[in-house]
This record gives C-alpha cells, sequence and structure tokens, in this order.
C-alpha cells in the first residue's frame, strides 16, 4: 500500500474520531449525568416574589413554583434511583439566565416569562403557569389608567421584560411624556420605594402586586389595576442544546400534572376559602388546557 494511501486513511480515522469523540463528549456532559454525579439539583429561585417564590416570616423558602420545584426533583430522583437534593439559590431577574449560563443552577423557576428574546440565550421548559401585567399603586394616587403613568415614576425590577416594554413605550410615544423608569433587584425594593413616595406606581406580575400588598402593614391603601401592559406564559429556565436535560424536566413536570400534584399545589395556592397566596386565582379553562395540553399521551406512567 503506499505512503500517500496510509496518510489519507490515517487522517480519515482522525476526522472520525474527531467527529464520533466530540459527540461522546456532549453527550456526556448533559446536565442530568452531572446531577446524578452530584447528587444535587441547582435550582434558581425568587426572594421576594409573593405567591411564587418567597422567603417567609421564618426564614423558609416557599411559594407555589417552590414547591412545584421541589417535587419535580423528587420525581427526578425516583426515575433515576438516586436521592437528588434540590438546593435553592436565590436570584433575580438580572441573575437569573447569568447563573444558568454558567453553570450555578440547573433550572429557574420563580416567576419568568417566556419570551423569544430570551431564548436567544437559553431555553425553556414546557409552560408552567399563564400570567399578566399590572400596576400597583396607592388608592390616593389618581393613577387609574395606562394613560395617567405618563410622566410618572414607575418601579420595574432590573433586566424585566416590563422595563423593556415601558422603554419601547416611551419610545414609540406611548407615553407622553415619557414614563421615568426606576429599577430595583427586587420587588421587596420597588415596593419600599413606592411606599416612601420614590415612585408612583410599580409594574409586574398581577399575582406577585397583589401578594406584595397584602404583606404591607397597610394592605388597604393599595390597589392592582389593569387594564393588562400584557399577558405572558411562565416556563423554567433551561440551559441551551441540552435535550437530555430538558426532557427529563419536561417529562418529571408532566407527570405531576396528570397525577394531579399541579392541580392540588395550584388550588392550595390560589383556590378555596383560605389559599396560601391570601386570594383566589382559580385556574381558567384557558389555563387547563394550556398545561394539559402540552403533555405527551401517557405522562402518567413516566415513573412505571
Amino acid at each position: 500500500m503506499s505512503k500517500l494511501r496510509l496518510k489519507s486513511i490515517a487522517s480519515s480515522l482522525v476526522f472520525l474520531f474527531s467527529i464520533f469523540g466530540f459527540s461522546a463528549v456532549v453527550i456526556a456532559e448533559s446536565i442530568l449525568d452531572k446531577v446524578i454525579e452530584n447528587k444535587q439539583i441547582n435550582i434558581g429561585t425568587r426572594e421576594a416574589a409573593p405567591p411564587y417564590a418567597y422567603i417567609d416570616a421564618k426564614g423558609d423558602w416557599t411559594g407555589f413554583s417552590v414547591e412545584m420545584s421541589k417535587e419535580i426533583a423528587n420525581v427526578i430522583s425516583k426515575k433515576v434511583g438516586v436521592q437528588l437534593e434540590a438546593k435553592l439559590n436565590p436570584v433575580t431577574p438580572k441573575t437569573r439566565i447569568p447563573l444558568i449560563l454558567n453553570g450555578t443552577n440547573n433550572w429557574n423557576w420563580g416567576a419568568t416569562g417566556h419570551s423569544l428574546k430570551r431564548e436567544d440565550a437559553v431555553d425553556f421548559s414546557y409552560a408552567v403557569n399563564a400570567v399578566c401585567i399590572k400596576k400597583l399603586t396607592a388608592k390616593s394616587s389618581g393613577i387609574k389608567t395606562m394613560e395617567d403613568l405618563a410622566g410618572k415614576r414607575v418601579g420595574v425590577t432590573k433586566a424585566s421584560v416590563e422595563e423593556r416594554l415601558i422603554n419601547n413605550m416611551n419610545s414609540t410615544g406611548t407615553f407622553n411624556p415619557p414614563v421615568k423608569l426606576v429599577t430595583f433587584d427586587k420587588h421587596a425594593s420597588g415596593f419600599i420605594a413606592l411606599e416612601q413616595g420614590k415612585t408612583d406606581a410599580h409594574v409586574t406580575l398581577d399575582d406577585t402586586l397583589i401578594g406584595i400588598a397584602r404583606k404591607s402593614p397597610n394592605p388597604d391603601n393599595w390597589e392592582v389595576t389593569g387594564p393588562d401592559f400584557f399577558c405572558i406564559n411562565q416556563a423554567m429556565i433551561l440551559p441551551n442544546d441540552d435535550s437530555k436535560w430538558r426532557d427529563m424536566v419536561n417529562n418529571a413536570f408532566c407527570y405531576l400534572v396528570t397525577t394531579g400534584f399541579y392541580d392540588k399545589t395550584y388550588n392550595d395556592w390560589f383556590g378555596g376559602d383560605n389559599p396560601k397566596s391570601g386570594f383566589q386565582k382559580p385556574q381558567s379553562e384557558n389555563l387547563k388546557y394550556l398545561i394539559k395540553g402540552q403533555c405527551p399521551f401517557k405522562s402518567e406512567t413516566f415513573l412505571k
């Protein structure tokens, strides 16, 4: 065999090895494999976004999304046959995506909306809820309509969809004079500024605004009003390009949907005579259809 032929074969083998070797590395680096090896799932969540994720008076993390995240971790533990610790890590709207990108957190479920812009950086789970954006003001403020916000000081969290939306509305002349945006790391800080008269309104998820107002010293002084700025599906933030991990998280979530845990937890927080959130918000028929309709057939058999 000629030297030229040998060199050609060797080059081909090196090329093939580089392709398949690289593929093996990619597969081995799935978050799922790391989670099993470390026996821990790192979950990003919020510290002050009631009723979804917050730290209560006892210093414990609680909320609808916190309970759901813990149970998803429990389902994954059963599926892989390894007891996995669900470690909760604090995030803000500004840090939740960077902490997924740098590998600190394996998913984030606080109160995040699924948007096309965010898909440039991260992946998302199936929809886990749907919410609308409203404003929180003092009842004595005289602010009733969206137009009343023109020229006012409006609080939002940094890097939130609300911040981008209001900036766009300012630039297109929707608000004239423009809204004066004041940004905060946490909703709790934004509400303190509202109480102190440093802002005129705070804008975010309607459920979060209701929760903040109800937990304030004078809840009757505040009101959450529309019309909606917009409505959006919520989802868990996941690392990009890891279908093995995304499928595991989605399948575990759908197992909880189809076996009734999702409905029970939602009703504990938003239904009945004494919901944990402090206010009632029953699931709409559209939300029920959204949550259940996205799940694959026979999702209830995931652990069988």
